[in-house]
């Protein structure tokens, strides 16, 4: 630093005079910093000797001193012809504008209120040095022209009159530099004042300041004057790349002269746009510079004649362009101060208005200086409570090693960042807060800005959205194990499905290029496979409408009167063959006081008694299955004498029962409906005759197995969606979804269902509904039994539509409804459809819903609309297992709907229902094995599982087990049966079990079993 001292040399000579030591080291210590050589006087007399023996560049003088003050000073020194011209600048605590005129008519140049900036003082200081450069730069060139006058007599008068215009000059100079606009940084006012002056001193038309914009790319004119109109105007833009070589000249000259501005090569580019439309002859344009970058141009342009610009000319406009300058860093001080204020006072408001707690404290104590209202408000204090106290004294940290880290990271490195820490109200509840604070400096004293958020509920929200999360992830894995399940289910009906539609057309193909005949056991046989395998497929797929329908909210009643009675039989005859298969007994036994008519929703109870009861035979291998049925009003239990099977008391009613919850779901009471004649008589505490009658009731339903249990811990899960038990993953039976299904039917019927399970005892499911009597049938139908071969003669010629945009299924309807006798046309969409229907007038229209062009919603409508529509049947054909499209179905106008895929026994019964059609039956079609219910020699068990493990194939050598493998991935069922046969008859169990799978469609199982075996392991 020293080295740097001696070599550079100072700014200016300073002399401070002041009589508070405090002050005379600050700006010593300021003034030295900015450059400058400094001396110090702290009395009026020393000062005056001072400068007397010395004469500094600048006085900065206080004007309260105890012998002489500041104005005798000042006055002395400017009486004296030796320090007279020694700029004095004013450093006074006295604000006043008295103070300020006496201290300028006492001859100082400036004036400065303490507490003072140090930007403020170093530019004031150095704009008067500058000044004073410019001056004594005057005073030079007076001397020179003195000497040249004393040398050049001749050129005496010349030289008098550039000393005049000099002093002029100088003049103007003094003058604007002491402009009041011009130091206060009013720009706009201090602009107008240069170029007015300048123009008149210079005797010049136009005069203008002109500055780049932030790119640099263009010049814009802030003020021009024009001296024979006296008027101001601004807003004139050059661009650089209209001009280039002006601007080159601009950034790289220090002032450009063009006498003739026409010719002069850094000029003549305006002579067309600018110089000729206003007459200007010569021009003089002094760089504007600020910070030794050329930031604009003081332009002076002589109209009328061409000007020899003069060296005081061109001195002239340099020093007009300073001036210029100092209007600029007079007009950045005061946006900096302006900027400053703002700042403080926006920093003021913030703290005040902040949402956020904000505290100032000091670093050492932890002291309390100031708290903003949102931390009052947040901690609950009041401020006479806080402040001057500190965090230790109230208890604020719930952690102490919190505070502690908290500090010592402010004392390593000043600042802290939302660091998470636990805090404590007034009242002790805990808040998680994130803080952050920095060190800052408060009249010498270390402090720390301490802000907080409180992010409690946001901690609060993150925890329930890590639960939600946790839950959904277990969801999302239950779905993908559903998922998985679904995908066997699925896969096992459709590879029965592709699987013998390819040997069918296998078939045929054979016997027509051979023309030889078909075997038609077989080929019936295959036939009733694909059926089947395709209903399994649609109880699969109806099952996940269900569900869905369960998760959306969708699910509804569809209460009506039906027999009981043949409800049951139906599904004891339907299940007594699998029961049989597994060699268990399946037993019905119903209440004598059972009703035989009852009314609630038909199909969903059907569903529940199948799913529990299948799911009975599924998981039960010895003994049996029985369905028990009784009556009960409210809490009680009718029993009766004429029960069927065992009674009340028999069986496993007094074991434990497991409550399931309900989960939430609408509880549906049916009305009460009278009671109908012919009803077999219940037994108390039914009762028809005599005394009132009881018309709604309990049906209580009990389903009881003798097969594996259920583990305690488990039953929570056999009513979750897409949950099973660990007997029923095992068993790899079944999606999950049917018990779920079923406790979802029984509370929308208004019941309760509930599970008693005893491992390796057996397990009882056991529901009951609220109903009401149903209405007896006034006749029954006659059901007629076989296929629909024809027409009735004597009938009308009936014409049918078939409107379905899918060929496939357009094509079997067609063909359905042609091969009895109907004259029937087709259409792809609800247009053709109209156009049809306009022309051909069918009796009945068979519309599906979803098609382009037209959807038969508004072909419906349109058809209906006309009155010779009314007598036209529509019944919609829909794949929509959703109650809501039926609803819409019928509103739009069809009068009935069939669901896809359908049954040709339901698309004949609603004809003659509609139409009143009348049809020839086969009435004694040929059965194949499989349709009278013989078990296929191949089948394991009813649902086609096999006892078959990966240890039974592990005997075989490891390259068969590739061979079959990959036949039975490739579903190349021929391949297995060779494979099998290759089999030695010592194994014929292990052929057998094989064979079983290839017959049962179980290819998959193959391939899982061999991979178990080792397949692909190596």
């Amino acid at each position: 630093m020293s080295k740097a001292n001696t070599t550079t040399p100072a700014k200016g000579n300073i002399l401070v005079v002041d009589d508070t030591p405090a002050n005379l080291q600050l700006l010593t210590g300021l003034l030295s910093e900015q450059g400058y050589k400094v001396r110090i006087a702290p009395n009026g007399t020393l000062a005056l000797g001072s400068a007397r023996s010395a004469s500094p560049d600048l006085i900065l003088l206080d004007i309260m001193m105890p012998d002489l003050d500041g104005y005798e000073v000042c006055a002395q020194l400017k009486a004296d012809e030796k320090t007279r011209d020694i700029p004095i600048i004013f450093l006074s605590a006295l604000g006043e504008v008295f103070d300020k005129v006496k201290a300028f008519e006492a001859g100082g140049v400036d004036y400065i209120t303490k507490p003072f900036e140090v930007a403020e003082v170093a530019v004031r200081i150095e704009n008067q040095l500058k000044l004073g450069r410019l001056q004594k730069q005057l005073a030079r060139e007076n001397i020179r022209l003195q000497k040249e006058i004393s040398d050049r007599i001749a050129a005496e008068e010349t030289l008098r009159d550039r000393a005049i215009r000099l002093g002029n000059q100088n003049a103007v100079l003094t003058e604007l530099a002491k402009k009041e606009a011009l130091n206060r940084g009013n720009f706009k006012a201090a602009l107008q004042d240069i170029t007015q002056a300048t123009a008149r001193e210079m005797g010049v038309e136009r005069a203008s300041v002109w500055l780049y914009d932030t790119t640099g790319k263009k010049i814009q004119c802030l003020d021009l004057y024009e001296r024979e109109s006296n008027k101001h105007s601004a807003g004139l833009e050059l661009l650089e790349e209209n001009y280039p070589a002006y601007f080159q000249a601009l950034a790289s000259e220090a002032i450009i002269v063009a006498q003739d501005a026409q010719a002069d090569p850094r000029t003549k580019e305006f002579s067309e746009s600018y110089l000729t439309p206003f007459g200007i002859e010569s021009m003089l344009d002094a760089p504007i510079r600020l910070g030794g970058k050329t930031v604009g141009v003081l332009c002076l342009e002589n109209v009328g004649a061409v000007r020899h610009w003069t060296p005081e000319d061109q001195n002239f406009a340099r020093s007009i362009a300073d001036i210029v300058s100092l209007g600029l860093e007079a007009r950045e001080r005061q946006r900096s101060e302006a900027a400053r204020r703002s700042s403080e006072a926006k920093l003021a408001s913030a703290f005040r208005a902040s949402p956020d707690p904000i505290a100032i404290k000091t670093l050492a104590e932890g002291r309390y200086i100031e708290v903003n209202e949102s931390f009052l408000r947040i901690f609950g204090y009041f401020r006479e409570e806080i402040i001057n106290c500190a965090s230790l004294d109230i208890n604020i940290w719930v952690s102490l090693e919190e505070r502690e880290q908290f500090r010592k990271q402010l004392y390593a490195s000043g600042v802290v960042g939302n660091q998470e820490v636990r805090l404590r109200t007034r009242s002790g509840d805990e808040k998680t807060m994130l803080v952050s604070g920095e060190v800052i400096e408060l009249e010498g004293v270390d402090c720390v800005v301490w802000v907080s958020n409180d992010i409690s509920d946001r901690k609060q929200a993150e925890s329930e959205l890590k639960r939600a999360k946790e839950a959904a992830e277990v969801a999302n894995r239950a779905k993908s194990e559903f998922l998985a399940k679904m995908s066997h289910e699925l896969r096992t009906p459709l590879n029965a499905i592709i699987g013998f539609t390819q040997v069918i057309d296998r078939n045929l193909r054979r016997a027509i290029d051979r023309n030889v005949k078909l075997p038609l056991a077989e080929m019936l046989e295959h036939i009733g496979i694909v059926g089947r395998a395709g209903e399994h497929l649609l109880e699969l797929i109806n099952d996940i409408l269900e569900m869905s329908k369960i998760e959306a909210g969708r699910l509804s009643l569809n209460e009506k009167s039906f027999d009981l009675y043949r409800l049951l039989d139906s599904l004891e005859e339907m299940l007594s063959l699998k029961a049989a298969n597994k060699a268990l007994e399946l037993s019905f036994d119903m209440a004598g006081n059972v009703p035989q008519y009852i009314k609630t929703d038909q199909s969903k109870l059907r569903q529940i008694l199948i799913n529990l009861l299948g799911n009975a035979i599924k998981y039960t291998e010895v003994g049996g299955v029985r369905l028990r049925v009784k009556v009960g009003q409210g809490d009680r239990e009718a029993g009766g004498q004429g029960d069927r099977g065992r009674r009340d008391g028999e069986g496993d009613w007094g074991r434990e029962s497991h409550q399931v919850p309900k989960s939430p779901s609408p509880q549906v009471s049916p009305p009460p409906v009278p009671l109908s004649p012919g009803l077999p008589v219940p037994l108390s505490p039914i009762s028809l005759s005599p005394g009132p009658r009881v018309s709604q009731f309990h049906l209580l339903f009990e389903v009881e197995d003798t097969g594996s249990g259920i583990a305690p811990e488990e039953t929570h899960l056999v009513f979750e969606a897409f949950g099973q038990t660990e007997t029923g993953r095992k068993s790899q039976q079944g999606t999950g979804l049917g018990l779920s299904i079923s406790r979802k039917f029984v509370e929308l019927m208004g019941g309760n269902i509930t599970v008693s399970s005893h491992l390796g005892r057996g397990t009882t499911f056991a529901f009951d509904i609220p109903l009401c009597l149903g209405e007896v049938p006034a006749t029954h139908k006659a059901k007629r039994s076989g296929s629909v071969i024809g027409l009735v003669e004597g009938q009308p010629e009936y014409r049918i539509l078939v409107v379905e945009d899918v060929r496939v299924n357009r094509l079997l309807m067609v063909k359905l409804l042609t091969k009895v006798g109907f004259k029937v046309q087709e259409a792809v969409n609800g247009q053709e459809a109209l156009e049809l229907w306009s022309s051909w007038s069918p009796h009945l229209i068979w519309m599906d819903i979803q098609m382009p062009v037209m959807n038969g919603y508004e072909a419906t409508k349109r058809i209906k609309a006309d009155p010779k529509g009314q007598k036209t049947v529509i019944i919609a054909l829909t794949a929509n297992a959703f109650e809501e499209e039926r609803v819409a179905i019928l509103a739009a106008g069809c009068d009935d709907y069939a669901s896809k895929p359908f049954q040709e026994e339901i698309i004949f019964s609603k004809m003659s229902d509609r139409l009143g059609v009348r049809y020839i039956y086969d009435l004694d079609p040929e059965k194949d094995r499989s349709l009278s219910g013989e078990k296929n020699d191949y089948y394991s068990d009813s649902d086609g599982s096999s006892s078959l493990s990966a240890s039974d194939l592990a005997i075989m050598p490891p390259e068969w087990l590739a061979q079959l493998n990959r036949a039975a991935s490739e579903l190349n069922e021929k391949a297995v049966f060779r494979l099998i046969e290759e089999v030695g008859d010592n194994n014929s169990s292990l052929k057998s079990a094989l064979a079983d799978l290839v017959n049962n469609f179980r290819l998959d199982t193959i391939v899982d079993l061999t991979e178990q075996a080792g397949v692909g392991n190596e």
